[in-house]
């Protein structure tokens, strides 16, 4: 039987949720500016690619390459599912997976699930401000790499196709 939240931790845990939909709400929007008030300004994180930022201003250099790779006319999509955050006085480490899902501008779609750690601290006003976030996917089994292989594979095919009808070609002579 799990024990009733006293108001105080419930209040928490609700300005936590909040901060999550306004990371939905940037995301969505393609409108980083929503996270400003939610971020520690010495915030820190590693997106799923492995890049370290440091600041808001580098998050913001880091979301317009990503943006560079999906291309004018694509678009990105994240669901954040949280679990209950710890909370440890002023900080919260939360945790959960998302659903994200891009599509490029020529149409090619990419749906993955990854999972995500932030720490959040409640600054001296009360307001929760991410300090550090981690998100990560599966190095391997994730459809960017299925999806260079299948280019692989294509590539590597005709090739192979190509310098065996040459070489049958070039034999064939006399």
């Amino acid at each position: 039987m799990s024990t009733p939240l006293s108001a105080d931790v419930e209040s928490d845990h609700e300005q936590l949720r909040a901060v999550r939909r306004i990371f939905e709400e940037a995301v969505n929007t393609n409108n980083l500016e929503l996270l400003r008030p939610v971020l520690d300004p010495s915030v820190t994180g590693v997106p799923v690619t492995g890049e370290e930022v440091r600041g808001y201003d580098e998050l913001c250099a880091y979301w317009n390459k990503v943006w560079e790779l999906i291309g004018r006319g694509g678009s990105y999509r994240v669901e954040v599912h949280p679990e209950l955050s710890d909370l440890y006085g002023d900080i919260a480490v939360g945790r959960g997976w998302a659903d994200e899902r891009v599509v490029t501008n020529t149409g090619r779609e990419f749906r993955y699930k990854s999972h995500w750690t932030a720490v959040i601290r409640k600054s001296p006003d009360g307001t929760w401000r991410v300090l550090r976030m981690h998100s990560a996917m599966d190095p391997v089994d994730n459809p960017f790499v299925h999806a260079e292989v299948r280019w692989n594979r294509i590539g590597y095919g005709t090739g192979g196709l190509l310098a065996g009808l040459a070489i049958g070609l070039l034999s064939g002579r006399d």
